[in-house]
């Protein structure tokens, strides 16, 4: 098989399930029979190291093509998600990548990153496929550890799984209607009937996460310049910590009614209140010292902020902020040491 060949076989077979015939032949050219079914608690990977190509697989996986996740029969649909390719893969590359670039060669021709508390070095390359990322990162000695292609996916910020009880995503609706009400949803989400229906109060948060949202509060439905909060406030990455969505649960309702009994109802008195509520969107130029008042999003305090800076000055104190987030940020699974 050339190099040309191994290449073009691994993305036909990415996003596809296992049991398609582009899978099958992948698995057949990394020296498998097949890939294994994966489960909740176990996502199978094929390594193939003499050809440097590691293939991952998933059942969850947030595109909207492919979700939600289902059985067949008692099998769980399994896909293959994603590939590692290191140094020594015996594929074609994707253009203008090499394995010996370093930092600013990388940096001259892809959109580089800092990502995560390790500081990991990453850079965006144009995929070889429509619906596909290519991300390249960099390994102690400047060069890259290993190119990381995968399914286009979105940060998911609520989901209502399909069979799951209401009773579990109680908060996700409340936030998905704090949303929806101020303008974090982007332009043309809602329709004015579905505005008009949660503004009258005519719907639940639940409801409305359900139905007008179809269950799902993910990357796509928010603007841009607003996803990085989102992802911040509903993954505990706020600072200080207790402006995240689960300090603000515990302050309103205790605890998550995941955990509540049947004896133990939410107080009807309280669910009104749950909303980032010790926290207001910026609305005004961000060049301007307006206190809460700026376009960039970004969330700060109803009190005792008098000025902004954006973006964050770490070294100041004062007012909740979204740690090192971006909207470039992309969640790679951790590859196997070598």
């Amino acid at each position: 098989m050339s190099d040309q060949d191994l290449t073009n076989v691994l993305l036909d077979a990415l996003g596809k399930c296992i049991e398609e015939p582009e899978a099958v032949r992948l698995a057949e050219t990394l020296g498998k029979k097949a890939f294994k079914s994966a489960t909740p608690n176990n996502q199978p990977i094929v390594s193939a190291a003499k050809l440097g190509l590691e293939v991952g697989t998933h059942i969850d996986v947030k595109n909207r093509a492919l979700w939600p996740p289902r059985k067949q029969g008692r099998l769980w649909v399994t896909y293959v998600t994603h590939a590692f390719i290191r140094p020594n893969y015996h594929g074609a590359l994707l253009a203008d990548f090499d394995w010996q670039m370093d930092d600013a060669a990388l940096s001259a021709r892809f959109e580089r990153h800092v990502v995560g508390a390790i500081n990991a070095i990453r850079f965006t390359l144009p995929p070889s496929r429509a619906g596909l990322k290519a991300i390249a990162e960099l390994a102690s000695d400047g060069r890259p550890r290993h190119l990381y292609l995968a399914i286009e996916s979105e940060r998911a910020y609520a989901s209502v799984y399909p069979d799951a009880k209401s009773e579990h995503t109680v908060e996700a609706g409340f936030f998905a209607a704090w949303c929806a009400l101020e303008g974090v949803l982007r332009e043309g989400r809602l329709d004015t009937a579905q505005q008009q229906t949660l503004l009258m109060r005519r719907i639940s948060p639940h409801a409305f996460l359900s139905g007008a949202l179809g269950g799902l509060l993910w990357q796509a439905d928010v603007k841009p310049e607003l996803n990085a909060f989102c992802h911040a406030y509903m993954n505990e990455l706020m600072e200080p910590r207790e402006f995240a969505a689960l300090g603000d649960i515990r302050e309103i309702f205790g605890q998550r009614n995941y955990w509540r009994t049947s004896g133990e109802p939410l107080d009807r008195r309280q669910l009104g209140q749950l909303r980032p509520h010790r926290t207001t969107l910026c609305t005004a130029p961000c060049t301007v010292a307006a206190g809460r008042n700026h376009l960039c999003g970004r969330r700060v305090a109803l009190s005792s902020v008098s000025e902004i800076n954006w973006p964050p000055d770490p070294r100041r104190s004062g007012g909740p902020r979204v740690l090192a987030i971006s909207n470039r940020d992309e969640k790679v699974p951790p590859a196997r040491v070598k």
